[in-house]
């Protein structure tokens, strides 16, 4: 049993757009796990295996209590057209600091790995994650923020505080 569960597309979703969440809900005492839907096989840089590396090494740095693989075929899984309003999620300046070193546990799609370029691969990548950060958390009124899924932005808290 978990208090948290995220399920992100491929390894490194989790990461790139909860990675602070997760490590504040550690930080609180919470337990979370993470199901990664397919194994990235269709990426464009890295391996499925060098993926699941990255994840064992992201959720050891993370703290999570579980991450599992569901196996799914990349590409395969249909998306919902309608979009829900997005919560963005305050983060806190430590948790930011362990989203982005969880993020680098992904060397195969990041700069410096091999393979094609792709939007993560593109050296400014970090820096975007964290000026994007920086702009959620402007609107959330906290030094960081991320956000679930959609568009549109509405405030929440720690998850378990709706």
């Amino acid at each position: 049993m978990c208090d948290l569960l995220i399920i992100a597309p491929h390894p490194d979703d989790a990461e790139i757009h909860a990675g602070a969440l997760i490590a504040a809900h550690v930080r609180l005492g919470r337990s979370v796990a993470v199901v990664d839907a397919t194994r990235g096989e269709m990426a464009s840089r890295g391996t499925p295996d060098q993926r699941a590396r990255g994840a064992a090494a992201a959720a050891d740095m993370l703290g999570l209590c579980a991450r599992d693989q569901l196996g799914l075929p990349d590409g395969g899984v249909p998306a919902d057209d309608p979009v829900v309003p997005t919560p963005l999620v305050p983060a806190s300046e430590d948790d930011w600091r362990r989203k982005l070193p969880a993020v680098r546990c992904y060397g195969s799609q990041l700069a410096g790995g091999d393979g094609p370029a792709t939007s993560l691969s593109d050296p400014a990548f970090l820096a975007w994650i964290e000026a994007r950060g920086r702009a959620w958390g402007f609107q959330a009124g906290t030094p960081y923020a991320e956000t679930l899924c959609g568009p549109e932005a509405a405030r929440i808290g720690v998850l378990t505080e709706i």
